[in-house]
């Protein structure tokens, strides 16, 4: 028998009390590894990630230029010319990125099965291949380039429609954001929960 990362202190004797033991396997058994369980730590219930906090920023700056229609108009076409940038980039990456998986494909195909046994090994490479190609990926990019360069061209027809949509979709990102931040703050007081019953029991 081995032991483990946990028991260690107790196979060569430096950990005999099992209060210690006991908090020292929480870490290993909650999966965390962010608090001192032998102090008895407790998880933030107020935590904000920092993805969650830009997320709702970011929702409530839009909302705010939106909300203007001086300034609408001028964010919305700032907007559509930044999404076919990204969108550009993104689509030269997934275009370079087929290309070498493609190049790859060849070669897999090439490869001559030194037996009939050794042939799914050839098929196991060619399926893991196909898997990676970015033929979905790279139409995707074109339909978001697209779309942003038609809505740019018909802006001004189109403003109240656009902004409708942009303030919907900034909505449906905020309630996204903070029903997801419940979540977590839910999460968070259940495992509170549990590690106060345990560090209550170790007492």
């Amino acid at each position: 028998m081995q032991m483990t990362g946990i028991t260690s202190g107790v196979v060569q004797g430096t950990e005999t009390e099992f209060e210690m033991f006991a908090k020292r396997c929480i870490e290993a058994f909650m999966g965390e590894c962010e608090l001192n369980f032998q102090k008895e730590d407790l998880f933030d219930e107020e935590v904000e990630t920092s993805d969650i906090a830009s997320s709702i920023a970011d929702c409530n700056y839009k909302l705010s230029q939106l909300s203007n229609d001086t300034n609408g108009i001028s964010y919305l076409r700032a907007s559509l010319y930044e999404k076919i940038k990204d969108h550009s980039i993104w689509l030269k990456e997934a275009e370079d990125a087929n290309e070498r998986v493609y190049e790859m494909i060849k070669k897999a195909e090439a490869y001559i099965a030194p037996s009939e046994e050794h042939r799914a090994f050839k098929q196991f490479m060619l399926d893991q291949l196909y898997i990676s190609t970015q033929d979905d990926t790279i139409e995707y990019h074109k339909k978001a380039i697209e779309e942003a360069k038609q809505d740019l061209s018909s802006i001004n027809k189109t403003y109240m429609e656009l902004k409708a949509k942009e303030i919907e979709n900034c909505l449906e990102d905020l309630r996204n954001s903070i029903k997801t931040l419940k979540q977590l703050r839910a999460e968070r007081r259940k495992k509170n929960e549990w590690l106060k019953a345990v560090y209550k029991s170790l007492k």
